[in-house]
């Protein structure tokens, strides 16, 4: 569990990040990544967050960026109360 909080923190400062750039690809491999690791260590709440943020850049248009910081700070709260 203490691997998984660790990994899972790192993994949402590198979304963070990547929100700020705007770098939606590597927003998706980062979650992605994430919600992999959440299933393993059977976290719902994570994987849902998780895939919440996937359905926000996988909608075949344009990224709504307000959205999808929205579906970021949901994972964030999420990954705080573990």
């Amino acid at each position: 569990h203490d691997l998984f909080l660790a990994s899972a923190r790192q993994d949402l400062v590198s979304i963070e990040q990547a929100l700020v750039r705007r770098d939606y690809c590597a927003i998706q491999q980062t979650v992605h990544s994430l919600k992999g690791a959440a299933m393993i260590f059977r976290v719902p709440a994570t994987v849902n967050a998780a895939l919440h943020i996937e359905a926000v850049l996988n909608t075949g248009l344009a990224v709504d960026h307000a959205q999808l910081s929205a579906a970021c700070v949901i994972l964030r709260q999420q990954i705080e109360l573990l």
